[in-house]
């Protein structure tokens, strides 16, 4: 399992040392290339550079974690499908009222034929998926290894009402290899549900919580969200004379709904 995680061939150090970096996807990956061009993979702000992401949820919006606090006006660099390199420039971006999410808006356009825009779930997800409790979930950490994660528990911050999901080690044994505990600096980098060999985008790592559970990744379950997000697309759009866009979401409609709210 050790060789399968990484997306790319040692990342870090093609990072330190190349500008672009010369970043080769693994071919032994075990999730093959279904993540290739889902995130951006370094910026230019050598704080920044191999830590956070921009992750598209429409040709020119980013969902991003606001704690990271994202620089704007530097280079972005996606590794699209195809290998080639794609850069783009954080123009702006918007917090979602106290939550630790943010929209962030992009120029030029991503290429979608290359860089994915990742959809989300619909909103009457829980009809099909319940509250997702025990899913097993894709987690990328800072040196883009591809993570099992589960989620276990949900869990309401006092803040705010939005649904804070957490993942951590897989209650399976089967899957325990494939899991790492997130660690600092693994902030802003997203978490998936695969549904098929579709990655839906769950949210960006918010990061470390407070105890008891320090081990655990948690995140803002973005779709809970959802009229936050497109408003805050919205403005952003107008307001740098940009075409507006909306966030797709991933159609379950074909599914089994659940009885009584459980599996069988």
């Amino acid at each position: 399992p050790a060789t399968s995680l990484p997306l790319y061939i040692d990342f870090k150090d093609n990072l330190r040392t190349n500008s672009p970096p010369l970043t080769v996807s693994n071919s032994d990956s075990w999730i093959g290339g279904l993540l290739n061009g889902c995130f951006s993979v370094w910026c230019s702000d050598p704080t920044y550079y191999y830590g956070n992401t921009l992750n598209m949820i429409s040709s020119r919006h980013a969902l991003i974690a606001a704690h990271c606090d994202f620089p704007t006006n530097i280079v972005y660099k996606f590794q699209g499908i195809s290998g080639t390199w794609h850069q783009v420039s954080l123009i702006a971006k918007k917090r979602i009222y106290n939550t630790d999410v943010s929209i962030g808006i992009i120029n030029p356009p991503v290429p979608t034929n290359d860089v994915r825009v990742v959809g989300l779930l619909p909103r009457d997800y829980m009809k099909y998926l319940g509250d997702l409790t025990r899913l097993p979930v894709v987690q990328i950490d800072q040196d883009k290894n591809a993570l099992v994660q589960e989620i276990v528990r949900t869990v309401t911050p006092q803040n705010n009402a939005t649904e804070l999901k957490f993942a951590c080690g897989p209650g399976s044994f089967v899957r325990s290899d494939f899991y790492q505990s997130v660690v600092m600096y693994d902030s802003g980098h997203p978490c998936y549900l695969m549904i098929g060999d579709v990655p839906v985008l769950l949210y960006s790592l918010q990061g470390r919580y407070p105890s008891p559970w320090l081990h655990y990744g948690a995140g803002y379950n973005t779709i809970l969200l959802a009229d936050e997000v497109q408003a805050a697309m919205d403005e952003l759009s107008d307001d740098n004379d940009l075409p507006r866009e909306n966030f797709k979401t991933i159609d379950l409609t074909g599914w089994q709904q659940l009885r009584n709210g459980a599996f069988e």
